[in-house]
């Protein structure tokens, strides 16, 4: 919160309860300002910071702190046993008036496209996406430490070769793992839009999208047989570096809110079965979920 004296470049550990602190009040603060823009309705698209965002990030601010300061923030053992002391957090009803405060804006609604389209460029400043990383087709674009930090979740495969840097690599990087794939195939089937709008299966590369691999010098690493849909490069440009993409990161979206909302709900024995057709229902119909659960569970 200051700028740092030569003799205090080695910090030790914050306390966290403090650092919480300073989260709550510099959002609180920019909330109170009346510098924040606000979307004027459900498809208005502003490109800065809204108090929308602001309202959500609190929101999610709290439901973090009820497990870092109930011990989650140490890891191991204890990370496990926060679940559970985290149930008496008093910070539950604060997460549900910050966030019931997005829902009711009515600036915001889920993306109801196809959906293996949420993350690609096609959905740029859809309705559901309260705050995005924009991005511009810029060939000559280079790496920065910040873009690179983002781009870890936007490196992908495109074209027929399922190149991940342009033309260079053939291979995919934060590949899932065939468990899930498995798990999700299992579950709801090959062909489920939400299976084929998360991950996909080589042969399903090669016989629904016409892909293939590309033949050289380089081994395709770090995959094993299938590939992430989610931030699937679609323009079918000429990118020579990933940072050429018109795709945009989305770094807060509606549905967040909405299973953040739900959560804090249940967690003080509240969620009601409208609260779950609304928040965890609406997001289960979208992605075209129809078995396992269908209305609100007795237990959560």
């Amino acid at each position: 919160d200051h700028p740092l004296e030569v003799n205090e470049y080695q910090q030790g550990n914050g306390d966290p309860e403090k650092l919480w602190g300073l989260v709550i009040n510099d959002l609180t603060d920019a909330l109170n300002s009346g510098a924040l823009d606000s979307k004027a309705n459900v498809n208005d698209k502003v490109a800065t910071a809204t108090t929308g965002f602001a309202q959500a990030l609190l929101g999610k601010s709290y439901v973090y702190m009820t497990y870092s300061l109930a011990g989650g923030i140490n890891g191991g053992q204890d990370a496990i046993n926060a679940v559970s002391a985290a149930k008496t957090s008093p910070y539950w009803k604060n997460a549900v008036e910050a966030l019931d405060k997005v829902i009711n804006s009515n600036q915001y609604a889920l993306y109801q496209g196809p959906f293996k389209d949420i993350y690609n460029s096609v959905s740029d400043w859809n309705s559901e996406n309260i705050f995005e990383w924009n991005r511009i087709y810029n060939s000559s674009n280079t790496s920065t430490n910040l873009s690179t930090a983002f781009e870890s979740y936007m490196i992908g495969w495109d074209n027929a070769n399922m190149t991940g840097y342009g033309d260079i690599l053939p291979c995919n990087f934060l590949t899932p793992r065939r468990e899930l794939y498995d798990a999700m195939v299992a579950w709801q089937g090959a062909d489920n839009p939400r299976t084929l709008g998360s991950v996909v299966s080589y042969e399903q590369a090669v016989n629904l999208m016409g892909c293939g691999v590309l033949m050289g010098p380089h081994t395709m690493y770090a995959v094993d047989g299938v590939f992430d849909m989610k931030f699937f490069r679609d323009e079918h440009k000429d990118c020579i570096t990933s940072h050429a993409t018109d795709k945009d990161y989305p770094l807060m979206r509606y549905a967040e809110v909405l299973l953040a909302y739900a959560e804090a709900k249940a967690e003080l024995g509240q969620l009601s079965d409208a609260d779950w057709a609304a928040t965890v229902g609406a997001i289960r119909k979208r992605a075209g979920i129809t078995g396992g659960l269908t209305s609100k569970p007795t237990a959560v």
